[in-house]
Formats: structure tokens, sequence, C-alpha cells
């Protein structure tokens, strides 16, 4: 995976879903997903979006890619899903890596997109409170 996110104009989703719903819902509810992907599409050249979310939210991810603005014929897509339990952290380095970051209301979103070090980066985050009190 580390190699393909380096290789094509990776954007991860960090949708944090199960634990976080009551504090995310608006994302899901509202179009924070949509207007992001809209945005990165409008902005990169061949985007692969590359979702990263707890294990309880995968197949809810993958059967509503609408609420996201993926269209499954247009868009490359791909699931991260083997990092599990101590494993986890693998997800914040494999989101820091990515050229571009949408994620929700999330510490662990949040940090893989402050990681990323790409100078060009787009970063899409539901409040600018979030990006405006952190240098990105």
């Amino acid at each position: 995976m580390l190699e393909e996110i380096r290789q094509t104009n990776s954007v991860s989703i960090h949708a944090r879903r199960s634990d976080l719903l009551f504090l995310n819902g608006h994302c899901y509810e509202h179009g924070f997903f949509k207007r992001s992907v809209n945005y990165i599409k409008k902005n990169v050249k061949n985007p692969v979006f590359i979702f990263f979310t707890d294990e309880n939210s995968v197949g809810w991810c993958e059967e509503n890619k609408k609420i996201f603005g993926i269209d499954t014929k247009q868009d490359q897509v791909r699931f991260v899903t083997w990092n599990k339990g101590t494993d986890s952290y693998r997800d914040m380095q494999l989101m820091a890596e990515c050229k571009h970051n949408i994620f929700t209301e999330s510490s662990f979103g949040f940090w893989g997109a402050f990681l990323n070090q790409n100078p060009d980066k787009i970063t899409c985050a539901p409040d600018i409170s979030i990006l405006s009190t952190h240098t990105f």
C-alpha cells in the first residue's frame, strides 16, 4: 500500500464513525465528504481515494460511497482494513504518506494530516478552527 500511496495522487479519507458518530454525524449528513471529494477531484489529477476507518465501519463506507461523493465507475478507491489492534498506528503512518487528506473531527485523522510533509497538500477538515490553530 505504501508503494501505491507514493506512486499515485493518493488522498486519505479518515472516516471515523462507530465511536465518534455523535461528534461526526454532521460530516455524513450535511455533505462534508462530498464537498471535500469534489474539491479534490477539481484540483488533483487522477486522485486515488484511500479509506481509513475503524473495522466496524468498513462495510458501511463501502456500501455508502455516494455519501462521500465517490463514483465507483470513475474513481479509484482503496480500503485499508488490515491495521487492527496494536497495529492501528500503521493507518496514521499511511495517511501521513498520502499526498492529500480528508478527515473528520478526530485526533487520529488530524495527526495523519498534520504529519503529511507534502508541501502542496490539500487538507480538508470539517471545522476551519482545526486547521487554523495548527501550522500545516
